[in-house]
């Protein structure tokens, strides 16, 4: 029998989570099926370009990426595999 967990609420709690990639959006630094990734909660500074960040697409799924820019109307996130810059995202919506 197969347990949900709630990843954001492990998150909120504080907790880290370690967790199989899914998807080419990240490639080649992280191979779907093969590489595992460890997630924290959001460090206490300000997020940076480069970070590694957990997100929610509005009203969607949880994306793994790749802050691009980190400005004052949110944040602009993208895959290391794509070209195409996602934002501005809401600094709420990252995990």
């Amino acid at each position: 029998m197969e347990t949900k967990v709630d990843i954001e609420q492990l998150l909120r709690d504080g907790q880290s989570i370690q967790m199989t990639v899914n998807g080419y959006s990240m490639y080649p630094m992280l191979t779907p099926n093969r590489d595992m990734v460890i997630l924290s909660p959001l460090p206490a500074r300000p997020l940076r370009r480069g970070d590694v960040v957990l997100y929610r697409r509005e009203n969607s799924i949880l994306v793994l990426h790749r802050v691009h820019r980190a400005a004052s109307e949110g944040l602009y996130m993208v895959g290391d595999n794509q070209t195409k810059i996602e934002g501005p995202l809401a600094y709420s919506q990252a995990r």
